[in-house]
């Protein structure tokens, strides 16, 4: 895999952290078979900038013929799933905040 600052940039060749840091790269890297798919291999030091792990999801989009991958955002939690998390253990006891001071309907 090669990677570049952006021309616009400029700078030097060459792949570490520094380079990576806060720029837009443009990065040559070679498509490899995976089965019957196709992967694209990415380096470490793009993962870790990115966010990404083994097995995240990210989003694709093709637009005018080339190819942008980012994190996917994951959707909010419905209420049944934020409930499945309470345990007796991280529950909190109740909380009073006094009497009712405006127009609270209590």
């Amino acid at each position: 895999m090669v990677c570049r600052r952006d021309p616009r940039q400029g700078g030097r060749r060459g792949m570490n952290e520094d380079t990576l840091r806060g720029l837009s790269q443009l990065m040559e890297a070679r498509i490899e078979q995976w089965g019957n798919s196709l992967a694209l291999r990415i380096p470490p030091a793009v993962a870790q900038q990115m966010a990404l792990a083994a097995d995240a999801a990210v989003s694709l989009e093709i637009r005018d013929g080339k190819l942008s991958v980012w994190p996917a955002e994951k959707p909010p939690l419905t209420l049944d799933q934020l409930l499945a998390g309470v345990t007796p253990d991280n529950l909190h006891r109740e909380v009073d905040t006094g009497p009712a001071v405006g127009g609270e309907a209590w």
